[in-house]
């Protein structure tokens, strides 16, 4: 998003045990494709980062669904809501520790590749106004992505998806810990972010060496978000060194239990895989 990285709040997150060089040779045991039982769904990649999948909701299908690991709920656009919605009532979501107040609709079946979730309730914005390289439907969060384990593959792309459950779990988000200037920061592995993402207040004091490259502002659900975008040298993952750009949200980050967000397009990965029910990420180059 050179634009708006964040669709919905962080409420909970996974912290891994496992170690970024483990994680890297762990995915070399098997490729997504020769996995027991695993299933396939092509993707396009808009933007460098944003995964967009084929989708369909009651009647409704070929919708573009954006799958973002960094938003903690499913949100629909408010056009196709009121094509399907059984039942509406009030309810709020949290845009950066800020509270939005939007209408949840009861969706009677949701379905992309194997995953389906029938009448549950998901929140509705206009996601017209999110900056984002394309136009987008709904945006599929870990409420609706832990139910199966998904690894992301840039070369065939295709998404290979093993054993789905057949309920919604509590949402469970990906961390890591990167370090930027021998300095540790907890991140959110993010589709739905291009860059690295860190909280302002988070870094000050901490990282001597950053250039200031532009100051931006952008409307997301509910709110207008300031930013700073600098060069960041010495970010490593895992003892593998990523890509010096990264936005400085001036947003308090109180709320928050995380530094900020790690998009996936940073990695430059063949292949990402996400194990969000055990709390597992793994990537190769």
């Amino acid at each position: 998003m050179k634009s708006s990285y964040r669709l919905c709040p962080v409420l909970m997150y996974v912290l891994l045990t496992m170690t970024c060089r483990e994680a890297v040779l762990a995915f070399g045991v098997e490729t997504p494709d020769a996995a027991a039982g695993s299933q396939s769904l092509p993707f396009k990649l808009y933007g460098g980062y944003l995964i967009v999948v084929d989708g369909q909701i009651g009647r409704l299908e070929h919708l573009k669904f954006a799958l973002d690991t960094g938003a903690s709920s499913s949100i629909i656009d408010r056009k196709i809501a009121r094509k399907v919605a059984l039942a509406r009532q009030p309810g709020h979501t949290s845009q950066f520790g800020k509270p939005v107040s939007n209408q949840w609709i009861l969706v009677p079946n949701l379905r992309f590749g194997p995953i389906a979730a029938a009448n549950q309730y998901l929140p509705t914005a206009d996601l017209s106004i999110q900056r984002l390289p394309t136009h987008v439907d709904v945006v599929i969060g870990v409420d609706l992505l832990n139910l199966s384990s998904f690894s992301i593959d840039n070369v065939s792309g295709q998404i290979f998806f093993g054993s789905t459950g057949g309920f919604v779990q509590p949402a469970k988000m990906a961390t890591v810990e990167i370090l930027v200037q021998g300095r540790p920061f907890r991140v959110v592995v993010d589709t739905g972010a291009k860059e690295l993402i860190l909280y302002q207040d988070r870094v000050a004091g901490r990282i001597p060496n950053l250039t200031l490259v532009s100051e931006l502002t952008w409307s997301t659900i509910g709110s207008t978000v300031y930013a700073r975008r600098v060069k960041l040298p010495g970010i490593f993952l895992g003892g593998i060194e990523l890509d010096q750009n990264c936005l400085l949200l001036e947003e308090p980050s109180s709320a928050s239990p995380v530094d900020g967000y790690l998009g996936v397009a940073a990695l430059r990965a063949k292949r990402v895989e996400f194990d969000l029910q055990n709390g597992a990420f793994r990537w190769a180059r």
